[in-house]
């Protein structure tokens, strides 16, 4: 995780302050559709809302934004359904147009850190995403617990925690813990003062149970083998209160390995780097819900038009979370 690099705010004759969009607001109307997921009526219009004031916030606020919007197509947006009117985002535009993409006339994005990633395709590119952005992740987790009936112990004293591993390098295991209720954020790595070693590592994680271990299908493999080779006893087991898989496509046989070794349940999602988590498997299938009041996506074919149901397109992503870094029809290179 990089700083946020240094972007200069510009002038109030450049661009409006915003008076309309602000994350406490955002939050306010995330917590207020939660409660009313029954409602497919009540969440299309929050969607709708919330969609109308990201494009006015982009134009308003963002200089890539306004060289792309005129005045009157912003003016003429309704809802979702007028999504296809605005041009699309590309990894390309993102790369190149970094400082002016940001918000820079909403509020000092200092609060603001770089995520690098090369997604899928494998091109490079850095995004900032706000803290605020980052912590409707782990409600996220909270929602996949409660759709999957899954108990979390979320208390100022024993709040569950979120272990991300990152064993791409082998020889170096890192975890991202995030107090789901305190929102806290942490870091460690085995090859830093944290550990005296692994059996110090092993030995810290069994003291977290019930926590929700997510990572990746090839991260979590390299786990169980790092489990394998440094307690070959099980005397330091970790007991997640389920996993949860993303960034790559999860097989049958991964969920049972997965799910026989930490012996819980395991839960596939969807989302990026940019994005955050856009949506997660099925309870009953293994179909994926899309949280729809957190992003809006598209599945286009060659002409940009959408798929039929059932058939395979393009991914197209508009993310309602960050407004500090607007994703507006953001092309992430996969299809599904």
């Amino acid at each position: 995780m990089a700083k946020a690099p240094h972007i200069r705010r510009s002038p109030k004759s450049v661009l409006e302050h915003d008076t309309e969009i602000t994350i406490p607001k955002l939050k306010r109307e995330l917590d207020h559709s939660r409660q009313a997921f029954c409602s497919p009526d009540f969440i299309g219009s929050i969607r709708d809302e919330r969609f109308r004031k990201l494009v006015a916030h982009a134009r308003r606020n963002c200089l890539f934004y306004r060289r792309r919007y005129e005045r009157e197509l912003v003016e003429s947006i309704r809802g979702v359904e007028d999504l296809h009117m605005l041009p699309m985002l590309s990894r390309k535009d993102v790369q190149e147009n970094l400082e002016s993409i940001a918000a820079t006339g909403l509020k000092d994005l200092s609060h603001c850190n770089g995520y690098s990633t090369s997604g899928s395709s494998g091109v490079p590119l850095t995004v900032l995403r706000s803290r605020e952005a980052m912590m409707y992740d782990p409600g996220m987790m909270r929602l996949m617990a409660e759709r999957h009936d899954i108990p979390l112990e979320l208390s100022p004293d024993r709040p569950a925690i979120f272990f991300f591993v990152d064993l791409e390098n082998y020889g170096c295991l890192y975890q991202r813990i995030a107090m789901l209720d305190l929102g806290e954020d942490y870091r460690f790595g085995l090859g830093s003062p944290s550990w005296d070693g692994p059996m110090h590592m092993l030995e810290f994680l069994t003291t977290w149970p019930g926590a929700v271990l997510s990572s990746n299908p090839q991260s979590l493999t390299r786990l169980l083998e790092f489990y394998d080779e440094e307690d070959p006893k099980g005397e330091y087991p970790l007991r997640p209160a389920f996993v949860l898989s993303g960034g790559a496509e999860l097989t049958d046989g991964q969920a049972k390995k997965f799910s026989d070794f930490f012996q819980a349940p395991v839960i596939d999602s969807y989302g990026t780097v940019e994005t955050g988590v856009v949506g997660f498997q099925c309870a009953k299938s293994r179909a994926f819900h899309v949280e729809e009041n957190v992003a809006i996506v598209e599945c286009l074919d060659p002409e940009g038009k959408p798929v039929p149901d059932g058939e395979v397109g393009e991914i197209v992503l508009t993310d309602l979370r960050n407004p500090e870094f607007p994703m507006i029809r953001y092309r992430i290179g996969d299809f599904g």
